[in-house]
């Protein structure tokens, strides 16, 4: 898939980016912290770190407001920059949406770490 066809397909990216948030946020309070994205190992899953160090450096480039966790906004704002930037990350992130179990039916942050 070329970059031209993931811009085409803004609005399932959109849904995509929520759907990845409410997986992400494993106590439920809307925000998602840079423990829950360690827990989770999205951005090693998607090659954006290799270690926590490098874990940490996307999550604080991703919270523009620097208050420690992401909003849903700040969520949105960098799930959906990778996924219209990249189409491998897009199938990446299809699959770990499709494969995941509705937040709704766990307490706890559904996306495994590796």
């Amino acid at each position: 898939m070329r970059a031209e066809g993931v811009a085409a397909l803004a609005p399932q990216i959109a849904g995509l980016a929520r759907k990845l948030f409410a997986r992400l946020y494993g106590n439920q309070d809307n925000r998602v912290s840079l423990q829950e994205v360690k827990h989770s190992g999205i951005l090693r899953k998607l090659g954006q770190a290799r270690s926590d160090a490098e874990e940490k450096e996307v999550f604080e480039t991703a919270d523009t407001n620097r208050d420690g966790v992401l909003s849903r906004g700040e969520s949105f704002a960098f799930f959906n920059g990778l996924m219209q930037g990249s189409p491998e990350i897009l199938v990446l992130i299809t699959m770990l949406v499709a494969n995941d179990p509705d937040p709704a039916s766990t307490s706890k942050t559904v996306l495994k770490p590796p």
